[in-house]
């Protein structure tokens, strides 16, 4: 016996151990599935499949047509065949359509020759299940005819899921919630089931929604098949700005298309500045280091981001304190300054909204230092245009635009201007410049800090020829309540004239009803009027008749 030893290579079986495939899948002329238009004639002549055929005239455009509309049970690739009898007479290029799963495909056959079995028209074509496929044949064709007979689809194995899934797109938040000129983006993203092929977003795709005034330009930018920026650039007016994007921008392997998008979110567009619509001040202060201010302001687009202030010595001026951020404040209490007496200094504000844009500056009237004095005589021994703050004084006379303050024991008396609401037996206290009005010192522009309860001062009984004493050899009651008697002259609506015999006489402005010739008390406010002493009554009962 033989020592070596061999090995054998002889064969090898494969066996399927799977699910097999669907059976064929055939469509003959008159079965179920199975539609035409125009004329076809049944034939006899030849191995038709199952013994019959049908066959319409060539021409030279398509005036019939035959359809083959199989019910598939499977999903899967398919190879697709024709049946037909050969002859000389038959078409040389029959046009065979054939609709599946991925598109369409069209093959011509020579019907001359290789009929009478399977044909093969395409192989491996995805069909779906159901009845979305079918395969047609028209009669323009070469030749006297052309013959419809059977189809068949033989299972040619597995197909991948039909995609029907379009890609996706989403448009991302604005780079910025608010602008006045841009650049603001959108990151415009595309996915899909499997992949995006291609992206086609332009311009033209892409739609500007507006609101109010606001407009901008459109561009597109960036590569590859995932994502696309879109930047609105030379941004102006008011309101509001968002993008939609058209459907069809991008499309997948399948030749599926992505839908529209939008409307985005939006941002605010304002190029409106900010108001500032007052600005007031104390009118008066005795600091010099301090000043407080109160502002209005608003904005009708982004919003208010701050407020400033300045002072100066001039309207607008910056040149006491430059500009300060104030933050949402209306008002501001301005420390650290370095004021002058008699001094006047403007308060400016501006206001800058939530994209940058600074209101017209808005300026105080002024407000001036003022010299606390102690008294009403200190005042009046101030020059004129002297700013001065009167401590709380009795209140004896209230007329029209005016008021008078008096010191407690009637050492002195002085006009205030002033329209505010007082009466006789307040006290008030007094800011105010000083000057002249109608020959006597008076408090101009005044302001009142405070009014409360005061005294009733009497009046300061004289004679006439003490009324209205302003030289230096008499006491000086100019401004001070007074009261004279005398004998009446010269009576005329809204005054009268009295004489106590002293040489002089006064004038009284009174509608008090008397007559000339009767002797009368009068309480007033002592003047002089172009050299004429005066008393201006308060009530009608500031005069009294003792006789007639």
């Amino acid at each position: 016996s033989s020592s070596r030893k061999e090995v054998v290579a002889d064969a090898v079986k494969f066996v399927y151990v799977g699910e097999l495939g669907p059976d064929d899948l055939i469509v003959n002329n008159g079965d179920p599935g199975t539609s035409y238009t125009g004329t076809w004639n049944a034939g006899t002549y030849g191995s038709g499949y199952n013994n019959d055929y049908l066959f319409a005239d060539c021409a030279s455009t398509a005036t019939a047509v035959y359809k083959w509309t199989p019910a598939v049970q499977t999903t899967a690739l398919y190879d697709v065949y024709c049946w037909y009898t050969n002859g000389s007479n038959r078409a040389s290029d029959a046009s065979y359509k054939i609709y599946h799963a991925d598109g369409s495909v069209t093959v011509a056959i020579n019907q001359q020759a290789n009929g009478g079995q399977w044909v093969l028209l395409a192989s491996g074509l995805r069909f779906a299940a159901g009845t979305a496929g079918y395969v047609t044949l028209d009669n323009k064709a070469t030749g006297n005819v052309v013959i419809a007979d059977a189809i068949k689809l033989a299972y040619a194995g597995p197909a991948a899921p039909i995609d029907n899934t379009p890609p996706s797109i989403s448009i991302g938040a604005p780079s910025a919630s608010l602008t006045k000129s841009g650049p603001v983006t959108f990151a415009v993203n595309y996915s899909d089931d499997t992949a995006v092929t291609a992206i086609t977003l332009a311009n033209a795709n892409v739609t500007l929604n507006k609101t109010g005034t606001a407009n901008g330009t459109i561009a597109i930018s960036g590569t590859g098949n995932a994502s696309r920026t879109v930047t609105i650039s030379n941004i102006t007016g008011d309101g509001s700005l968002g993008i939609s994007i058209a459907a069809g921008t991008a499309k997948d392997a399948a030749g599926n298309t992505a839908p529209a998008a939008g409307p985005s979110a939006t941002f605010a567009v304002d190029n409106t500045a900010p108001v500032v619509t007052a600005v007031t001040d104390e009118v008066y202060t005795t600091s010099k280091t301090t000043l407080q201010a109160w502002w209005s302001a608003s904005d009708s687009g982004s919003g208010l981001d701050r407020c400033e202030y300045a002072v100066g010595s001039t309207p607008g001026g910056t040149n006491i304190k430059g500009w300060t951020n104030a933050g949402a404040a209306t008002s501001a209490q301005i420390t650290g300054l370095s004021l002058a007496t008699n001094g006047v200094y403007y308060i400016s504000v501006r206001a800058i909204d939530n994209v940058g844009l600074t209101s017209t500056v808005s300026t105080s009237a002024g407000v001036r230092v003022a010299q606390e004095v102690t008294s009403i005589p200190a005042a009046m021994a101030l020059p004129d245009d002297s700013a001065v703050l009167l401590p709380a004084r009795s209140i004896t006379a209230a007329f029209t635009g005016a008021f008078y303050i008096e010191e407690p024991k009637r050492a002195a008396g002085i006009r205030v201007e002033s329209s505010d609401a007082v009466s006789v037996g307040q006290s008030a206290k007094v800011f105010g410049v000083m000057g002249v009005v109608n020959g006597e010192r008076a408090i101009l522009g005044s302001k009142i800090p405070q009014i409360g309860a005061g005294n009733q001062i009497a009046p300061l009984l004289v004679t006439g020829k003490s009324v209205g004493s302003a030289g230096s050899a008499e006491v000086y009651n100019i401004g001070l309540l007074l009261r004279a008697a005398g004998k009446v002259s010269n009576k005329v609506a809204g005054s009268f004239i009295i004489s106590d015999g002293s040489g002089v006489t006064v004038k009284v402005y009174s509608n008090a009803v008397v007559t000339n010739g009767s002797f009368v008390g009068a309480t007033g406010i002592s003047a002089l009027e172009n050299g004429q002493r005066v008393l201006r009554t308060r009530f009608d009962n500031d005069v009294r008749i003792y006789a007639p």
